[in-house]
This record gives C-alpha cells, sequence and structure tokens, in this order.
C-alpha cells in the first residue's frame, strides 16, 4: 500500500502515532483497495487503448506508446489522474468520429500530440 501524504506531515508536526482506530482504517483502505483492483483490473494492468492517439499515428506508432506509457506510469498513479482518463475514455471516441470525417481536425491533433510528447521527453 501507498502513504498517505497528510499522515506524513501531522507525524512530521506532531511525531509519529499509531491508535486502533487507525489501524483499523489502514486495514479498511487496504480491503477497498483490493476491492477496486479486482472491480476494476483495467486500471491496474496494461490498457492498450488510446483512442486519440491511435486515430493520429496509427496502434503501433512510438507516439501512441509513449502516450500510453505516460497514461499508465504518471496519470494511473492518482485519483486525478484515474478521473481524467475516465473523462478521456468517455469523450475520445466521438473526437475520434469527428476526425475521421475532417481531415483538419486529424491534423491539429496529430500536432497537439507532437507537442504533448515533446514535453514528455
Amino acid at each position: 500500500m501507498g502513504f498517505c501524504e497528510h499522515k506524513l506531515w501531522l507525524d512530521h508536526l506532531h511525531g509519529a502515532t499509531e491508535t486502533k482506530e487507525m489501524v483499523a482504517g489502514q486495514h479498511a483502505h487496504a480491503r477497498f483497495d483490493s476491492d477496486a483492483k479486482a472491480a476494476a483490473p483495467a486500471i491496474h494492468e496494461r490498457d492498450p487503448r488510446c483512442f486519440i492517439a491511435t486515430m493520429a499515428f496509427g496502434r503501433d506508432a512510438w507516439e501512441t506508446e509513449r502516450l500510453r506509457r505516460f497514461r499508465d506510469e504518471a496519470l494511473m498513479t492518482s485519483a486525478l489522474g484515474r478521473g481524467l482518463t475516465r473523462l478521456y475514455y468517455r469523450t475520445s471516441p466521438a473526437l475520434c468520429r469527428f476526425a475521421d470525417r475532417n481531415t483538419w481536425a486529424r491534423t491539429m491533433a496529430q500536432r497537439t500530440l507532437i507537442m504533448v510528447i515533446r514535453v514528455l521527453r
């Protein structure tokens, strides 16, 4: 299990303590984490989806792989990143359909993603 930044700060300020309520909370969190992983294994395993990058560059392109790696190694490690990823999965199929009908949108997606990849390097 990971760590809680808030608890680390409180331990730093007041000294490390562990009450029976904290232990019970840690066990409850571990059960919750285990249940979440069982319910949504795609979040914790390699997910081949990357709709817009696949549309822009192709399924096996290095650009698509780089964006998948960013998703898996950076975004999926935080609640905010997982939420953004879920939002992306809800909206990107419609964006891809739009880009399939409009070449300027595909070109714009490619150029935007290339800029993102340059920042990620």
